[in-house]
């Protein structure tokens, strides 16, 4: 077996660290994740966190990144079904039950934007995480849009800020009350933001 080149085994290290901080984080929020756990856990030295990531906030901010980058995925993945308003509609609740049903996930949101409070730079990675959110759900519903011949009530801008702040809010309420039905508020999201 060919020896791994620097940049390939750091590549290793850091996805062997973001595996184990993703399950800590997730299973015991921020405040009770140990960077010392991870990385006994994982295999690796503390210094490895450190070298790789710069610390507690920067591993939690990538392991909310991968998060947030899979649930992407997943809604694009679904995106491909959506023929009429009705599959839309479908995709739309299919997604928010699987997103916003993962109170670990939620959670964990929370608790690590709170952070932003005391860290400028949390802060605006929050920010730009979210402006980047909004713009990804801007261009999907220009692209339902178009594809199913339908007009947004407003611009996919601000359809988009619409259904992300509604979505998320219902992360929140999920979170402490899974009972919460998204059925009836995935309808109303849905008929605010296209008009037949």
């Amino acid at each position: 077996m060919a020896r791994l080149t620097r940049e390939e085994s750091r590549e290793r290290t850091r996805a062997a660290l973001l595996d184990v901080a993703t399950e800590h984080f997730l299973d015991r929020g921020y405040a009770d994740t140990s960077v010392d756990r991870i990385a006994e856990e994982a295999g690796y030295s503390k210094g490895a966190v450190y070298s790789n990531f710069g610390g507690k906030d920067e591993l939690c901010r990538d392991v909310i990144r991968g998060i947030r980058a899979h649930k992407l995925t997943e809604a694009v993945q679904l995106s491909g079904n959506i023929t009429s308003i009705d599959t839309f509609e479908s995709a739309v609740r299919q997604w928010c039950e699987h997103a916003f049903g993962d109170r670990r996930w939620a959670l964990l949101e929370m608790e690590f934007g709170a952070r932003g409070r005391v860290s400028p730079v949390i802060e605006e990675e929050i920010r730009e995480s979210n402006r980047q959110l909004r713009a990804a759900a801007a261009y999907m519903l220009a692209d339902f849009a178009r594809r199913l011949d339908v007009e947004l009530a407003d611009t996919p801008e601000k359809s988009a800020d619409i259904v992300v702040g509604l979505c998320l809010g219902i992360g929140v309420q999920r979170a402490f009350d899974p009972d919460i039905s998204i059925e009836d508020l995935v309808h109303t999201i849905v008929r605010h933001v296209i008009t037949t």
